[in-house]
């Protein structure tokens, strides 16, 4: 599975790429999003091609029931923490480069974050599966949640570059490897009827990518500037994290 999610990163990193190469030639943003669309089109060709519709899958589908036991205290708790992730990822998802640009001194420096955003994502996923295999996947998850929340709260408390390119750093080595690591656990915890509870933590996810950029809009408005929206998103992180903590001494009681 961590291979898999590491195409997050390297997309992230090859479409920074892309933009910054129409950027010098002269291009606006505006053909920056052409040049992507095409690259998209041709990606997506691709993954038709090598999905290939023919090779219909001669199987029949199973058809998993609702199982209500699959809902333990231990899983409901380990979808909350998942919320407070869809939270954690989509404020520096979305904002990330504007955050590092709005502080004094790190003008014009968002692009060069993300890059490094990119190039920490794509190792991620396969290094935390790893630990995880080895450590266990809880105490992996905490330990980068852990990591995320100190990305997060560095432009807030500090407009030096070498620790905000940290920060991108930090995010984009925790974001990836924690989506292959919470839904890898739900497929282990489900055993033969994943469907059910990996949709209820992707769902819980998505919820959380909502919520986050409204009240982060808000928040910026409100006070104009980033400070509070991101001590808040650490703490809800943080609150993610206690929760682990309280929900793996539940499972070992149990």
């Amino acid at each position: 599975m961590g291979i898999h999610f590491s195409g997050i990163g390297f997309s992230i990193l090859v479409t920074d790429l892309i933009v910054r190469a129409v950027l010098a030639s002269g291009g606006n943003w505006k053909t920056s999003w052409i040049v992507l669309a095409f690259f998209a089109i041709i990606a997506s060709a691709y993954a038709v091609y090598i999905l290939s519709f023919e090779n219909s899958m001669k199987q029949d589908s199973i058809k998993h029931p609702f199982d209500k036991s699959l809902f333990s205290g231990f899983v409901i708790i380990l979808i909350l923490a998942y919320f407070t992730e869809g939270i954690g990822f989509v404020v520096q998802a979305s904002f990330l480069p504007d955050i590092i640009n709005s502080l004094p001194g790190l003008e014009g420096y968002g692009n060069l974050t993300w890059t490094f955003v990119g190039l920490a994502g794509i190792p991620s996923s396969i290094i935390l599966m790893r630990l995880a295999a080895k450590y266990g996947s809880i105490n992996i998850i905490i330990f980068s949640l852990s990591l995320q929340v100190i990305g997060i709260l560095i432009p807030a408390i500090s407009n030096n570059i070498y620790l905000n390119l940290i920060s991108g750093i930090l995010y984009g080595g925790t974001f990836v490897g924690l989506v292959a690591l919470f839904l890898n656990l739900g497929g282990k915890l489900a055993g033969k009827n994943p469907v059910m509870l990996m949709g209820a933590l992707t769902t819980a996810y998505g919820i959380g990518q909502v919520i986050g950029p409204l009240y982060s809009v808000a928040m910026v408005n409100y006070f104009g500037n980033y400070t509070y929206a991101l001590y808040l998103t650490a703490t809800i992180v943080f609150c993610g994290i206690l929760l682990l903590f309280f929900g793996n001494k539940l499972r070992v009681q149990t």
